[in-house]
């Protein structure tokens, strides 16, 4: 990114501030500090414009009627999407318990195929 000269005028207890933090090695300069501060403000900023349209959007009744509407029509799919997602959660679908036999047995031919190493099933991790 290309810098620009500039000059700004600052009260001298700013400055003073300013060239006490660059002192104490919390900025490399004045300028490095004055940039970042900036930076910060105009994020602020931003951040307050997007409230500020959110906070419009929260009033607009024809807005909330799309959007209960919108979320109605995707419920069922997100639940669908949930379940295959995480099959082991409450309500969704089970995975048969293999017998400890069977364990054993899956283990011995996961170790196997992987040259001798332990998969994440082999170690209880699902």
């Amino acid at each position: 990114m290309s810098a620009e000269p500039t000059t700004l005028t600052l009260s001298s207890d700013l400055l003073a501030a300013v060239d006490k933090v660059v002192q104490e090695g919390l900025a490399r300069n004045r300028d490095e500090l004055v940039e970042s501060a900036i930076r910060r403000q105009l994020a602020e900023l931003r951040r307050s414009a997007l409230d500020a349209e959110f906070q419009h959007m929260a009033g607009d009744l024809d807005y909330q009627s799309d959007v209960h509407r919108i979320l109605k029509e995707f419920a069922q799919a997100d639940l669908e999407a949930f379940h295959l997602e995480a099959p082991e959660c409450p309500g969704g679908p089970r995975r048969r318990r293999l017998q400890p036999q069977q364990d054993r047995e899956r283990e011995e031919q996961e170790k196997a195929a992987n040259g001798g190493f332990r998969t994440k099933h082999s170690v209880g991790l699902r």
